[in-house]
Formats: structure tokens, C-alpha cells, sequence
């Protein structure tokens, strides 16, 4: 084994570009700076090349196969980017279309293709598009709201298909990216346009016509005026405004006179549409077209491109290894080879380690043979996506532990923001798992401060004329047999990153973004079978940050985990679907963290949403779970009549504020007069027509629906409530009225130095030490069952202002099977407070001040 140094620019296997030697098996090599050197042909050995040092530059151009067993580390922190015959330019690694970097090594080898925090490196990775796509085409721009997508071509393109529109050049303060799904396409020449609905959409079924331009339906409050709707297809197409709706009848006023035959639009589904971005021309500058800008070129906004991110499913497999035989909307962009995946979308598989990655062997149409038989039950519409890409990074066999890694730099300061990192259309597969480090164990971990670009920033291109990105690309970690954790793409302290389009397949951590996200876009991803987590979301912030239009489905403990969710930017049209445990779990955020048209379906446990969070919410979101009591049928896969909240133990109501790991959800599935809450494990669906909350409380022998209010020094507290319980033969515990003070001793215990007792205070003994407290109960009977029983607690005056939590709860999980009406808790007061007051309180109902609670105050209407 030789160690080479270039001696020139040239062909890796020119003995020229060696100075004399021709590579061989186990050589290790120095690229000199200035230096270009490529490989075009199978470059294979037995045990593959040694390690590269890349001061020049390394090209895998079109034709390229090269396996490395060792290390290529790509230098920098000269004064220039790459620029052959300039000694003093910083190193560069590329691959072109139709390349394949085989990386081979053990644990301890610790064997990458990896980038130092060195000024001015680059790593540039560019494949073909693998997938249709096309671009906006029109005039300037499509503005918001638009009925249709014009495009330069719409052929190919099929209902259901799940499109994503972004424009690659707009830089890191602009974030255009929007996903879509297909609903019609009109190819008429000159003039093709993709109809759409919107990713996360409200749906509602016709039930008929009453004028042509009303329509009945069989939910309209899911909807409102001014929405844009789409519905029917091809000559029965319809894109109208809704100018009125009558809630209350269900009929909707359109914009329109209804298109097309009107009995073949009885049954169909309607579907809000409209862009919610604007959408620049897609004939304008774009990246692609000049991938060797000069060193001070910034540039231009690119156009938008269209592309198709899934096909679907157009016929359901109805039973599992039955066929080997799948047809999808549109197989255009497929071919016999590639790989697949079929998302596992059904009601009866409630895990999460399915294997559906399977080969085409055949294409006839839109029928695709794979390479075994259907493993699993799929619905019509289960997502079909593309993992095959022509630019290939890769192990050599399963149990190789190699990687690739971006090197953490942790500060824009020193040059970090000159590194110049861009991976399109590159498939990932087989890395990961080394234990040396986490970085390591990812298999992909593109870190540190690197590029963004900021056409606006015209004197500083270094710095801001080149946008970091990971577009279209796929991490497949089915090829390594590694279990640890990590593996994944994993992005840790990155700023101003666009990771759009991707797909990340059996991982742990899916798509992990770590420690300070600033400015990060996260968007139009998929993500599927992941040991812990599909998407982990941490320290995402900064005002130019988003993360939106993502797909996660199939994961062992978590869907969505979020961590440090410091700022409230858009995180908007998510799918979390059939997750294993927990869809959602949301920690460490800051109050009122928004989720905006959020679709969470399929799980054992209710979000996650930790004491250390201010209120979580959840606007014109759908939240129903097909697998517990809050199912459409209300009959779950897995928990047929009860829900599993398993929050944490100090959102109970012994031990809460009244406010701990509070979940608001407004518009609740959409409906406008919709309101849901959570915490202290139970969930309250207000009902608008009785004025009561309807009270499913967890699995859990302290659930309560809690609540706080300030009491001044030397009041009197009325607390009454009513609740009616809906079971019918009483075999359960009733719950209980209960109030005690906020920041109290052992939750109502005497202070006297017990490890624990079951004594508890009560407040017919005042006392002024802050330190003691109290507790009041009364518990309901079987008065409760078929009728409202009201309970009243009478908290006797204190000589101390305090906070008092109160509310309803339980004391068994025998109450899980049952639900309870529940009117809000009136708490009354004897006398006024004489400070101004503020609440952070579950209702917005004020106090009510009553000298004698014994005097029943009446109006002339009849209302109290």
C-alpha cells in the first residue's frame, strides 16, 4: 500500500495524476490544492481505496463506482472556494448524477466521507431528479389563493398524487415551500393546470343540491365563508368560494352556479383549496443551471418547481400476502429496479416495525410487480414513494459502520457560514450505527453553521450567496443491521438549513433536528418506522425558522417529539399517523406554542405535553384516534370504550397547578364551534347545545379536570359543580368536588413531620402559616347517573391570600370506561378583592361576589 500526493489535475486512475503510480487496492491519497482529480469509471477493489485527504478537489463524475475503505476528509481555511491551479483554494468533494460512493469499514475504523470546520470547504452532491416535476408557469407569479397550479406540463400527474411547490434560490428569509395533494389535472395544450387540495384539508360529504348554487352536506361547521372549495372531476369539476353557510342546516351558498351533471355529485367529497404562499414563475433563474458561480455572484430568486413526492395506492390490498401485484395513480417515474415503499395505512395494524420496502420486477401501466408479495393490509390512497436515486452513497454489506459527516461548528463566527454543504436527490442507505459517537451513529450528520443564502445581501457572497440544503433525498437504514440509536438524518446546531423533500426509512430517530435549528426550514418531508422517534424537533427557532407539510407515520415510542420550541414560528399541515405509543409529545416550549391544521390519528396515548410548557395549542386541527373510544364510531381498534392520556405524573390533580400540560384545542376537527381541552389526564369536549363539558378522564387513579383562581386574605369560597354520569349501573367510583391550596404541604396534609399520613387539613381550622394547607372534598353518588347532582365545597376564610386549584376528579381507574357531563364550576366569593387580579385560568368566567350564599338571587327573565 502506497501513500500518493497528486502531482497534477487528472483521472483518479491516471498514473500521471500520481506522478507516476497507478492507484492501487489500499492506497491512500492527498489531493495537493489546485488539484482536480475524478473518477468516471468502476473503481471497485477487493478491499477497497484508503483513506483521502482533499485539499484539491474530488469529483465522481457520470459513470463513477468507487469504494472506500477509509476516510475522505475534505480541508479548507484558505482564501479562496476551489479553483483549479489556485494553491491557496479551500478542498471540494462532488458527485454528479449516475455515481456510487461504496464506503467500507468496521466499528473502530470509523471509516466517512466527512467535512472539517474549515473555511470555504464544499461538499456538493447533485443526482438527477428522481421523481415527476414540472414548474409554475405563468406570468411572474401565482398570487394566494389561486384555483389551479398553471404548469408547463401536467401529464403524468394523478389524483391523490402528494406534490410539493418550492423555489430553490429564494435564500433562508423566504420560505415558499407548500405541499399539496392532487385532486383532477387538465392537460388542454397551452393551458395545463393541477387542481388541489390542501395537505391537511376539512372534508364534508354532498348530500344534495337544493338550488345550483346551495348545497347540503352532512358537516358544514367544518368549514367557512370565504374558504375556497374544490370538488367532482373532469367535466363535474368544481372550484367555487363559499359565500354563506347555514350551520345549523348544513347548506352551503357557493361563488357559483354548480358545473357538470348534478347527480354524479351526490356523494362526493368536498375539499378546501387555495394556496396559502404565493408562487414565483418556475422559468426563472435556478441553481442548477449554474453550479460554478463566480466568487461574488448572488443569485436571483429561482422559480418554483412542482414535484411529485408519492404516488398512491388506487386499489386497496385487502388481505396480506395475497398479492405480489400493486396499482398507483401514475407510474411515469418508475422503472423496474427501482425500490419502493407502501405506507402502512389501515385500521388494523397498531405497531410499528413493518417492512415494506420492496423492487419492481415489473411494470405493465400502472401495475407494478414487486419482488415479493404485499406484507400488510393497505387502503386505497397508502402513499407509494420512490427510494431509488442515480446518486448513491452507501455501505458495502450490513454490517459496516460508516458515515457521513458535516463536522460541528458551533458559531458563525471564524468563517462557518463560507462552508458551502448541498445534497440533492442522493440516497443514503446502509449508514450508520457506529458507537464512537452520535455524530457517527446517524449514518447522516450534517451539522454546524453553514451557508444561507440571502440574495438581498449583495456585498457579502462568501458568507451569504449559497444556500446549504438537503432536497430529495432518501436515508434507508433497512441496508444496515444496527439497532443502536440515532440512526437517521440528523442535523445538529444548524442555521439557515433547507431540508425539504425528503424520505427517512427504518431509523431511530428519523429526522432529528438537534440543538439550535436557527432559521431551519423543515418541510414537505416523509418519514416511516422508526425504533423511537419519526421527526425529533429540538431548539427550532429564529424568526425565519418553519416546519410544516410533513408526513410521519410508524413509530415505536413517539411520532412528533419537540423539545425547546422557544418561539412561535409556522409549524403548520402536519400528518401524524398510526404511531405505535404516542403521535405527539411536546416539552420545554414556550406558552401558547401554536399547531395549525394539524391531522393526528392513530395511537395508544394522547399527546404528550409536559409540565414544563405553557399552554399547548391546537387550532382547526383534526385530533380523533381511531384506535381508543374517540374513534368517528366511538369503538377503537385498540381501547374500544376509554382513552390512555399518560401524562406526566405532575399534571394530576394532587399535585398540578390547575395549568400544567394544558392542550387547547380550538375549532376542535375543524368544526367552528368546536372546543376541546386537555390536562390532568382527561380530555373535556365542550357541548355547545347543553353548556357542559363532555369528560372522558384517563387510565388514571388521579385524573382531574383542575382549574385555579386567586382567593384574597379573610374570603369565603362557595365552590359548587354539577356533573351527570352517563354509565348507567354504577359499578365505578364516583368522582369527587375537590379544591386545595396551590403550592400546598403533601397535597393537604398536616405539617407534622410524618414521612406520610392520611390525615388531612381542613379549613374549619384557619391558620396564617403559608406552609399549611388544606383539602376539601365531597364525592358524587348515584344521583349523578341520568341527571345533573350538584356538589358545593364551602372553603372557610384564610388570613393569607392563596391560589386555590379545584375541579373534578377521580380516585380509581375503574372510571375509564365511563364519561361525565360536566357544567363549568361556579366559584363564588363574600366579599370583593381589592387589588386588581390576574389569571391564568382554564375558563374566561369571572368570580362571582355574593354577601350571603344563602340568599338565592332571581331575574325576571327565569335565568340565574
Amino acid at each position: 500500500m502506497a501513500a500518493l500526493t497528486s502531482n497534477q489535475s487528472g483521472n483518479f486512475t491516471a498514473s500521471a495524476t500520481w506522478g507516476g503510480t497507478t492507484p492501487s487496492d489500499g492506497d491512500t491519497f492527498t489531493i495537493a490544492a489546485g488539484h482536480s482529480v475524478t473518477s468516471s469509471t468502476v473503481d471497485m477493489p477487493t478491499n477497497g481505496y484508503g483513506d483521502i485527504t482533499i485539499h484539491g478537489c474530488w469529483s465522481l463524475q457520470s459513470g463513477s463506482q468507487f469504494k472506500l475503505n477509509g476516510r475522505a476528509t475534505v480541508y479548507g481555511g484558505e482564501s479562496n472556494y476551489f479553483t483549479e491551479g489556485v494553491s491557496d483554494s479551500a478542498g471540494k468533494f462532488e458527485m454528479k448524477p449516475d455515481t456510487h460512493l461504496v464506503l467500507k469499514g468496521t466499528n473502530s475504523d470509523q471509516h466517512a466521507l466527512w467535512c472539517e470546520t474549515q473555511t470555504k470547504t464544499q461538499v456538493i452532491c447533485d443526482g438527477d431528479e428522481a421523481t415527476l416535476n414540472t414548474v409554475i408557469s405563468c406570468s411572474n407569479y401565482i398570487d394566494y389563493n389561486s384555483d389551479f397550479l398553471p404548469v408547463a406540463t401536467a401529464s403524468n400527474f394523478a389524483a391523490g398524487d402528494w406534490i410539493s411547490v418550492y423555489s430553490r434560490g429564494q435564500g433562508y428569509k423566504n420560505c415558499s415551500d407548500e405541499s399539496f395533494f392532487v385532486h383532477d389535472i387538465d392537460t388542454t395544450a397551452g393551458s395545463h393546470k393541477i387542481y388541489y387540495r390542501q395537505f391537511v384539508s376539512p372534508t364534508a360529504t354532498i348530500q344534495k343540491f337544493l338550488t345550483p348554487r346551495v348545497i347540503e352536506v352532512d358537516n358544514a361547521k367544518v368549514f367557512r365563508v370565504g374558504y375556497k372549495i374544490i370538488f367532482g372531476t373532469g367535466a363535474d369539476r368544481n372550484v367555487v368560494t363559499i359565500t354563506g353557510i347555514d350551520y345549523n342546516r348544513n347548506h352551503i351558498a357557493m361563488s357559483a352556479l354548480v358545473s357538470g351533471t348534478i347527480p354524479n355529485l351526490i356523494g362526493e367529497t368536498i375539499y378546501q383549496t387555495g394556496n396559502e404562499k404565493p408562487h414565483n414563475n418556475g422559468f426563472g433563474k435556478d441553481l442548477v443551471t449554474d453550479t460554478s458561480p463566480a466568487a461574488n455572484q448572488l443569485f436571483p430568486e429561482s422559480g418554483s418547481q412542482v414535484r411529485r413526492n408519492a404516488t398512491t395506492l388506487t386499489t386497496a390490498i385487502e388481505s396480506a400476502d395475497s398479492t405480489t401485484d400493486i396499482v398507483v395513480g401514475n407510474a411515469a417515474d418508475l422503472s423496474v429496479g427501482d425500490v419502493i415503499l407502501i405506507d402502512v395505512n389501515n385500521d388494523t395494524d397498531t405497531n410499528w416495525d413493518y417492512d415494506t420496502r420492496y423492487t419492481i420486477t415489473a411494470i405493465d401501466g400502472t401495475t407494478l410487480t414487486l419482488d415479493d408479495q404485499v406484507r400488510y393490509v393497505h387502503k386505497v390512497g397508502s402513499l407509494v414513494t420512490k427510494v431509488t436515486r442515480n446518486c448513491r452513497i452507501t455501505s458495502e454489506d450490513a454490517d459496516d459502520r460508516v458515515f457521513v459527516y458535516v463536522e460541528v461548528w458551533t458559531a458563525g463566527s471564524g468563517g462557518a457560514f463560507t462552508r458551502r454543504i448541498r445534497f440533492r436527490n442522493v440516497e443514503f442507505s446502509g449508514l450508520g450505527g457506529n458507537t464512537n459517537s452520535n455524530y457517527y451513529r446517524a449514518g447522516v450528520c450534517i451539522s454546524g453553521y453553514n451557508g444561507g443564502l440571502d440574495p438581498n445581501n449583495t456585498g457579502d457572497a462568501s458568507n451569504y450567496g449559497f444556500q446549504s440544503e438537503i432536497t430529495n433525498c432518501v436515508y434507508d437504514g433497512s441496508q444496515c443491521n444496527s439497532t443502536t440509536t440515532y440512526r437517521g438524518f440528523y442535523q445538529r446546531q444548524s442555521w439557515g438549513l433547507h431540508f425539504r423533500n425528503n424520505i427517512c426509512y427504518n431509523s431511530d430517530r428519523g429526522i432529528f433536528a438537534h440543538s439550535y435549528g436557527g432559521h431551519a426550514q423543515y418541510m414537505g418531508n416523509y418519514s416511516t418506522r422508526a425504533a423511537y422517534t419519526t421527526f425529533f424537533l429540538d431548539n427550532h427557532y429564529e424568526n425565519y425558522a418553519e416546519a410544516s407539510y410533513n408526513y410521519i407515520t410508524r413509530s415505536d415510542d413517539y411520532g412528533m417529539l419537540c423539545y425547546h420550541l422557544r418561539e412561535n414560528v409556522p409549524r403548520r399541515h402536519w400528518i401524524v399517523l398510526n404511531h405505535e405509543q404516542r403521535g405527539f409529545y411536546h416539552f420545554y416550549a414556550c406558552s401558547n406554542q401554536l399547531w395549525d391544521r394539524m391531522y393526528i390519528d392513530g395511537f395508544r396515548y394522547w399527546p404528550y405535553l409536559g409540565e414544563a410548557n405553557g399552554d399547548t395549542l391546537f387550532l382547526d386541527s383534526y385530533i380523533k384516534n381511531r384506535w381508543d373510544c374517540t374513534a368517528p364510531d366511538g369503538s377503537g381498534q385498540v381501547y374500544s370504550n376509554y382513552i390512555l392520556m399518560g401524562g406526566p405524573a405532575r399534571v394530576e390533580w394532587d399535585r398540578t397547578t390547575g395549568k400544567y400540560g394544558m392542550g387547547i384545542y380550538q375549532e376542535y376537527n375543524h368544526e367552528i364551534d368546536a372546543l376541546a381541552m386537555q390536562g390532568g389526564q382527561c380530555l373535556r369536549e365542550w357541548v355547545n347545545d347543553g353548556g357542559y363539558w363532555k369528560v372522558k378522564f384517563g387510565s388514571d387513579s388521579a385524573a382531574g379536570a383542575m382549574d385555579t383562581v386567586y382567593v384574597p386574605p379573610q374570603t369565603t369560597v362557595r365552590l359548587s359543580c354539577e356533573i351527570k354520569s352517563v354509565g348507567s349501573d354504577g359499578s365505578f367510583t364516583y368522582p369527587y368536588l375537590t379544591a386545595r391550596k396551590s403550592g400546598d404541604w403533601k397535597r393537604g396534609r398536616y405539617r407534622l413531620g410524618e414521612y406520610d399520613t392520611t390525615d388531612f387539613s381542613s379549613t374549619t381550622i384557619p391558620k396564617s402559616a403559608k406552609g399549611n394547607s388544606f383539602l376539601e372534598q365531597a364525592q358524587y353518588t348515584n344521583a349523578s347517573i341520568g341527571d345533573f347532582q350538584e356538589k358545593q365545597l364551602t372553603i372557610q376564610p384564610q388570613e393569607v391570600g392563596y391560589y386555590l386549584v379545584y375541579g373534578v376528579r377521580v380516585s380509581s381507574t375503574n372510571t375509564r370506561e365511563e364519561h361525565f357531563l360536566m357544567k363549568e364550576p361556579v366559584v363564588r366569593f363574600d366579599q370583593r378583592t381589592s387589588a386588581q387580579v390576574r389569571l391564568d385560568r382554564n375558563t374566561d368566567r369571572r368570580v362571582v361576589t355574593r354577601s350571603n350564599f344563602n340568599t338565592i338571587k332571581k331575574r325576571i327573565s327565569g335565568r340565574i
